[in-house]
């Protein structure tokens, strides 16, 4: 994804890197004044807002389902009213028909709503998602006082909260009671505004705690690479590890892998350093520059 703000009316979208340069020549479909130009800035009020937006229009389809099968229901005791006063079997015929109809309407809108329902869910209740992502932000903010190093780890969510559960290292992780991604990112950053490192914890016991090897070396190489560049290495290299999911019909980067490419936006590099207490093994960092 690619960043972009109106030079007039400083509204703030996200757009696929296809469309890009596309852009940059049309105005902004807002004020119609301003042009759209390439924006780094913090994202999550964006992601936050477009969340939001699109828990609403979930509700709103449900509240347009729900009104849809009331209606079916008092079309359908019409129709059985009418088969009952049928005065021939062909008539009958054709109201049992559009019973059968009905019945089969208000089936198919229930389960949507079921589906949207679950759809809903998954984005949390938004004023809690919203009170925890201003928390998330302030935790990572102030990490260095609460657990005596500007240092946050990043990696699978299992793994990272079993490996940070001590008094010092629980502060350095996302811990709060509610998630979306929008929410994430105000954790991450809230470490950005404090220029914290993010560490990248790998859990090697499990394919989708760890990095390939291949990809490691890339980010060896190129440990700057623009986000878009890093999303299209996570696609075509890293599928089925920490960098993307690929199960239960989903095909799409990982929180850990997005998180990453959040900070390689703000201009965070990796570093690949020697443990201090076994200078063999191999730590991986996300650091601004100096």
């Amino acid at each position: 994804m690619a960043s972009f703000r109106c030079s007039n009316c400083g509204r703030i979208k996200e757009f696929k890197e296809l469309f890009a340069y596309e852009l940059s020549t049309r105005p902004c479909t807002v004020c119609w004044k301003g042009k759209w130009i390439e924006y780094d800035g913090p994202m999550a009020e964006v992601v936050l807002g477009r969340e939001d937006s699109e828990v609403a229009d979930l509700v709103r389809r449900c509240e347009f389902l729900e009104a849809q099968i009331q209606a079916t229901f008092r079309t359908k005791e019409l129709q059985q009213k009418q088969y009952e006063a049928a005065g021939t079997r062909d008539q009958a015929r054709v109201f049992e028909s559009h019973i059968r109809l009905c019945n089969d309407t208000i089936v198919s809108f229930g389960k949507e709503i079921e589906t949207l329902h679950a759809q809903i869910h998954e984005y949390g209740v938004r004023e809690a998602i919203r009170r925890d992502a201003g928390v998330a932000f302030k935790a990572a903010q102030g990490v260095s006082g609460t657990s005596g190093k500007n240092k946050l780890y990043i990696g699978s969510r299992d793994f990272v909260s079993s490996y940070a559960s001590g008094k010092r290292k629980k502060p350095r992780i996302l811990d709060v009671p509610n998630w979306s991604w929008g929410l994430n990112l105000s954790w991450v950053e809230g470490g950005i505004s404090a220029r914290a490192q993010f560490k990248l914890k790998l859990d090697d016991r499990s394919p989708y705690s760890t990095i390939p090897a291949p990809v490691l070396q890339k980010l060896r190489e190129a440990p700057g690479m623009q986000p878009e560049t890093f999303l299209e290495l996570c696609r075509t290299r890293g599928s089925g590890t920490l960098l993307w999911y690929d199960k239960d019909g989903e095909n799409r980067p990982t929180w850990t892998a997005l998180e990453i490419a959040s900070l390689l936006r703000s201009g965070y590099q990796f570093r690949f350093l020697a443990r201090s207490s076994s200078p063999k093994e191999e730590k991986i960092v996300l650091e601004l520059p100096n």
